[in-house]
């Protein structure tokens, strides 16, 4: 996936694996920013 690799990987099957479920500091604008956009909105955040 083009938003944060080290977090998500978009496979060749067109499934979204997660590879680091803890959101930390560094990572949480980008993963907030790849949640927004989602073009399938399927990604959320939950605290």
């Amino acid at each position: 996936m083009g938003i944060n690799p080290e977090v998500f990987d978009l496979g060749d099957d067109d499934v979204l694996r997660i590879l680091k479920p803890d959101v930390t500091p560094e990572t949480e604008e980008d993963v907030r920013q790849a949640i927004r956009q989602c073009p399938r909105q399927a990604l959320s955040l939950t605290e």
